[in-house]
């Protein structure tokens, strides 16, 4: 098929309160076909504009190399529930009772057998681009703490991340030690792509760009992710001139399996530069059955939160096994925290998500300047959230096997370079470290790294200060870094 659609690559479509999208042009060519290619039209037309488009069992979207679609700004494009300023003025919170109804879903919703999404394409969620028909929210300091900033954004430059950004500040959930205010709640906008219910789900080659939310909430029974580029934020400023960072560009997790609705089993992500402005990579296990048998191999990734398993673990994570990934926090300074990147691999849940994790193997992994280049904590407090069946984490059988972190630059983070081991006083944590190098950091906090085991782990093995020995495996050896593509042997 070929459109003819106003815009281009690098450039925002016009859009209006009266917008004409293409989800009825696509839509029309699934009809007698599994498979719809988009390409570049009459005169270099090479842009779509789309409000949430559904795709079903047996159906493909291509999306060529040199084509861009664009997610509407406009938040009626996904349905009367997509609210994101609730009726009191404020911003719109799912995590509160009184917001729990409002839900943007997805850009792209698949569900079904054998759905499929691939091509060299670009899918831009412009998260960071202002909202249409929505003004900021009336309504600030909803906790009436003095010394809270509300947030203070302009009409003309009010996006779906300045919603996410709100909840720092204006957050009706409970406080606690990490957030004296509360919060930091949570934004109904739309994950770019949320697949549910589904089997044998493919994702192939297609890059990811400035979602509102989440990239890809992905639960299916047998998936495959291969040779994807996620990059979030995509550009230094909106087009409003609003200065956009991975701080800002808040709860845009890369890849989350588990994280929508059904069952998540027997998946692989492969090959694929993830960098965004929370986990690159956040395995959940609060759906059906929890999430298990899953691989994750030769995988580059640049900023964000971590290789992530949690912070919800109800239904249980199992079987998980992580190799040859590199993780890269040597990034800019972000001038809204003036810190740099954070984490490298780590396990995180808390008794009002908890549940178990177990046989875990992150194997072959080089980082760079992380100031937790291994973190696992069953106490995760960033994430007050209760839910009614949350039990205490029990995690079972993680292994860390030939890790190096090296030093470049230093964490340009106020805290030292510190590995954490922490399991809950209910369930002791069991935890292998096998040939795990921490360099000493030349960065904000120089010095040597700290290991941190709480009574409620027990560490086999330790963390080595340094450089691997000659003739002892270095996980950093041949090693490349995000943006190059991995290699995949």
């Amino acid at each position: 098929m070929t459109p003819t659609v106003q815009g281009g690559t690098d450039t925002l479509v016009p859009e209006t309160a009266a917008e004409t999208l293409d989800n009825g042009l696509i839509t029309a060519g699934f009809a007698g076909n599994p498979c719809v290619e988009l390409t570049t039209g009459a005169g270099g037309a090479n842009a779509f504009l789309i409000g949430q488009l559904n795709l079903t069992a047996g159906q493909t979207l291509v999306v060529d190399t040199g084509v861009t679609v664009y997610a509407s700004r406009n938040p009626k494009s996904y349905g009367a529930s997509c609210v994101v300023i609730d009726p009191t003025g404020a911003v719109t919170d799912t995590s509160v009772a009184a917001d729990a109804q409002y839900d943007c879903g997805g850009v792209i919703m698949a569900t079904g057998d054998h759905v499929a999404i691939m091509g060299g394409g670009v899918i831009d969620g412009q998260g960071g681009e202002p909202l249409i028909g929505v003004s900021p929210p009336t309504v600030t300091n909803l906790d009436g703490k003095s010394g809270d900033p509300p947030c203070s954004y302009s009409a003309a430059e009010f996006s779906w991340w300045n919603v996410s950004d709100c909840q720092r500040h204006d957050s009706r959930t409970p406080t606690n030690s990490d957030n004296p205010y509360g919060g930091p709640g949570s934004a109904p906008n739309p994950a770019l792509v949320q697949v549910s219910n589904a089997s044998n789900f493919v994702l192939y080659e297609v890059h990811l760009y400035n979602s509102p939310f989440f990239h890809i909430q992905l639960n299916s029974d047998k998936f495959v992710v291969w040779g994807i580029d996620v990059h979030t934020p995509y550009g230094a400023t909106s087009s409003a001139g609003q200065a956009v960072s991975n701080y800002v560009a808040r709860n845009t997790d890369g890849i989350d399996p588990g994280a929508a609705t059904g069952i998540t089993q027997n998946g692989y992500i492969v090959g694929s530069t993830v960098s965004t402005g929370d986990d690159m990579v956040a395995i959940k296990g609060s759906a059906q059955g929890g999430a298990n048998n899953i691989v994750i191999a030769h995988n580059h990734f640049g900023t964000g939160h971590g290789m992530s398993l949690g912070s919800a673990t109800i239904q249980g994570i199992t079987n998980v096994h992580v190799y040859d990934l590199t993780i890269d926090g040597d990034v800019p300074v972000d001038a809204n925290t003036g810190a740099s990147d954070l984490n490298g691999l780590r396990i995180k849940s808390y008794t009002g998500a908890g549940g178990w994790v177990k046989n875990i193997l992150f194997e072959d992994v080089c980082t760079r300047d992380e100031v937790y280049p291994i973190g696992i904590t069953a106490n995760y407090t960033s994430n007050p959230i209760v839910d009614p069946a949350g039990v205490p984490p029990d995690f079972e059988n993680i292994t860390v096997q030939d890790f190096h972190q090296v030093n470049v630059n230093g964490p340009q983070h106020p805290d030292p370079v510190t590995v954490d081991v922490e399991g809950d006083s209910t369930h002791q944590a069991t935890v292998t470290f096998t040939n795990v190098w921490v360099e000493a950091s030349t960065g904000k906090k120089a010095g040597p790294p700290v290991l941190t085991v709480a009574s409620t782990a027990t560490l086999t093995g330790t963390m080595n200060t340094g450089d691997p020995p000659a003739g002892t495996y270095d996980a950093c050896t041949g090693k490349t870094w995000w943006p190059a593509a991995p290699t995949i042997p």
